[in-house]
């Protein structure tokens, strides 16, 4: 989850400049805040009773890729020990009921909201 007023996790970490936990070869799914509250109200009035739903974005999006996405001069802070952490969570029975995001575009746009994202990326 990701979104205004988040207090922590890897996306979190890169805006604020803090030490980043996890390995970029780790693999994530990206929601909104907003998005997630958005889609909860519609499965909750519409979603058959009973349900467990995963509501996460479409896609596992390589960390790496979400590092490429940050200026080249992006300061990164790394622990000396990371984590690989690896999200492939099945969303076909959520997506079946309402329009799931692609997690990559949930980050992309949400990073574009707050710092100014790269064309070129960090690899070049």
């Amino acid at each position: 989850m990701i979104g205004e007023g988040s207090k922590k996790g890897p996306v979190h970490d890169l805006v604020s400049g803090s030490t980043l936990f996890i390995s970029p070869d780790s693999s994530l799914h990206f929601l909104t805040a907003e998005r997630a509250g958005s889609l909860a109200v519609t499965l909750v009035e519409t979603a058959p009773p009973n349900e467990v739903l995963n509501v996460c974005g479409r896609g596992s999006v390589p960390f790496r890729r979400v590092l490429d996405l940050l200026p080249p001069d992006w300061p990164l802070r790394w622990h000396d020990r990371l984590e690989v952490q690896t999200y492939r969570i099945s969303t076909d029975r959520t997506a079946s009921l309402v329009s799931l995001p692609d997690s990559c575009e949930e980050v992309r746009s949400f990073l574009a909201s707050r710092i100014p994202i790269s064309r070129e990326g960090r690899s070049r």
